[in-house]
């Protein structure tokens, strides 16, 4: 589950669409709210559209377009109720919105079990690096 947030969220996307050429996994979207990407530059929206129209299942959290960001905290609580866990990219160094979603995962921690990983951005970069180096070689 995936709520397409431009990034890593729709590179998750791309890349569950590839593994499911070799494994039994599902993708599911849940925007915030309808009219979600309606207004990201062409080459973002192309991944986008892309995404929702691979995943296996797709809705929003509001049928309403953007009205304020309690749209965008009712979607990850959403999201955080109807999963067992999280795999977030966390840069402890540079929590930006991060930190706020990491609040709701461990408020939610405490009372229902819920396995909540990360992956640091010292180790995506280690991963990257190391794919470009076995697949794009010269």
């Amino acid at each position: 589950m995936i709520s397409a947030q431009m990034g890593t969220e729709l590179w998750v996307g791309e890349i569950v669409i590839e593994l499911q050429e070799t494994y039994d996994i599902k993708l599911g979207v849940l925007l915030p709210h309808a009219g979600y990407a309606e207004n990201w530059k062409e080459g973002n929206r192309l991944v986008f559209d892309q995404v929702i129209a691979k995943a296996d299942y797709s809705n929003f959290t509001s049928s309403q377009p953007y009205q304020n960001p309690s749209q965008l905290k009712g979607n990850q609580q959403f999201l955080i109720d109807h999963t067992e866990g999280c795999l977030l990219f966390y840069d402890p160094e540079n929590e930006g919105k991060s930190k706020f979603l990491l609040d709701m995962l461990n408020k939610h921690a405490e009372s229902h079990p819920y396995e909540i990983d990360f992956i640091a951005f010292d180790e995506l970069q280690s991963f990257v690096s190391e794919y470009e180096e076995n697949h794009f070689e010269s």
